[in-house]
């Protein structure tokens, strides 16, 4: 079970499209990892570290922050986790490495000089104690990663091709050892000629019958629905069999009500 806190005033005004959640909640999901809930807040230390607590509180496996790990004044996401955790910040010598390294590059680049940057260098190398860097293939601020009771905090980056790499490249790794077996299989129907208020019986008495497997109904125009499938099972076997089980048995359903069904295509 995972719950995700997306930081940063742009994403509350409305500047910046919030993809990072969408990418996020799909990457879990097909790990076999249920979001339990997302929240988007403000660049505020005492508001960071008062929800970082309430998720805590729900002692889910994983909470997982992004933005607010660069050298800028409203930078301050691991501040908020620090006085969550009530925990120092502390310079880590591997993450002050990757960052120096990381400037030097830009230095050589002509994009900056290094020796007027050590202020910035120290603030993203600056760490919650215990916790540990993990790589950014792509930036200068590491991610982070911190335990936590049962529960592991992962810090990244809010801009998303930063995002995209520490996660694919250093969070996924150690995850997926972790989950033992978790298998998810997803598959999407597109419907016309019924309308959804129609597919509404038809969902809850599939669901019914093929037990853990999540569907639900969405509107995509007039007489025009798609319906998604997902499950997580602890067999590759069985999670194809559940998704395969609904398929059938709600093609069959709509059929004989004289919609038309056609197999639908993943949105990435």
């Amino acid at each position: 079970m995972a719950e995700l806190i997306f930081t940063g005033n742009e994403l509350l005004k409305g500047n910046v499209l919030n993809t990072n959640s969408h990418w996020m909640a799909k990457t879990l999901t097909s790990l076999g990892i249920e979001v339990k809930r997302m929240v988007v807040i403000e660049d505020n230390i005492d508001i960071i570290a008062e929800t970082l607590q309430e998720s805590l509180s729900r002692e889910p496996d994983f909470i997982i922050t992004s933005g607010g790990l660069g050298p800028t004044y409203d930078d301050v996401t691991l501040e908020g986790v620090a006085k969550a955790l009530r925990k120092p910040l502390q310079v880590n010598s591997d993450a002050l490495k990757m960052v120096r390294d990381r400037y030097t590059l830009a230095e050589k680049a002509g994009l900056l000089k290094i020796n007027e940057s050590e202020k910035l260098m120290v603030k993203m190398a600056s760490l919650p104690a215990g916790a540990s860097p993990l790589a950014n293939p792509v930036g200068a601020a590491p991610g982070v990663m911190v335990e936590h009771a049962n529960t592991t905090i992962f810090s990244l980056p809010g801009v998303p091709a930063e995002m995209k790499a520490i996660f694919s490249y250093s969070i996924i790794p150690w995850i997926k050892p972790r989950l033992g077996n978790a298998f998810h299989a997803e598959r999407t129907l597109l419907v016309t000629g019924v309308a959804e208020s129609r597919l509404a019986p038809i969902i809850l008495d599939a669901m019914a019958k093929v037990s853990g497997t999540w569907m639900k109904s969405c509107v995509q125009g007039s007489g025009k629905s798609e319906i998604c499938m997902s499950t997580t099972a602890t067999s590759e076997d069985e999670a194809n069999k559940r998704v395969e089980d609904a398929y059938n048995m709600i093609t069959g359903k709509i059929r004989e009500i004289g919609g038309n069904v056609k197999e639908g295509h993943d949105k990435t």
